[in-house]
């Protein structure tokens, strides 16, 4: 599957927080959901620095929220690179292209996943397949 990508957004990427700035969280997230990076905003971080508010998931290679985190809340920045690109469950488009056609199927997100990384997915089918990295387009 070489030539296959994956459409996981169509809005691009907002550039990553700074060192030791804060995040405004963007829209609600749950106690244990992965954060996509357009769910976070920079900020500037108060005197009294914020409680941390991710932990890191090493099976899925993405921080989670320690807690339930309302719209506004000021977090710890954390680094984009640990920000999902991909969350589970989230609809998406595979596309491949051979010779000149592009093939395009919807499928569903089984695992968070970065940019770059491999993900594991399931066809309107049922089908289960790994696309070769995940990428997000404008």
């Amino acid at each position: 599957m070489g030539g296959m990508a994956i459409l996981a957004s169509l809005l691009a990427l907002p550039p990553g927080p700074a060192q030791g700035a804060c995040l405004r969280v963007a829209a609600p997230l749950a106690a244990g959901e992965v954060p996509l990076r357009e769910d976070l905003a920079p900020a500037d971080c108060p005197e009294a620095r914020p409680a941390p508010a991710f932990r890191y998931d090493p099976a899925a290679g993405t921080v989670r929220a320690l807690r339930a985190l309302p719209a506004g809340t000021l977090v710890p920045a954390v680094p984009p690179s640990l920000l999902a690109a991909v969350r589970p469950g989230q609809k998406l488009v595979v596309t491949t292209r051979v010779g000149a056609a592009t093939l395009a199927r919807e499928v569903t997100a089984l695992r968070a996943a970065r940019l770059g990384d491999r993900i594991l997915v399931r066809s309107a089918g049922g089908e289960v397949f790994t696309v070769a990295e995940a990428e997000t387009r404008p």
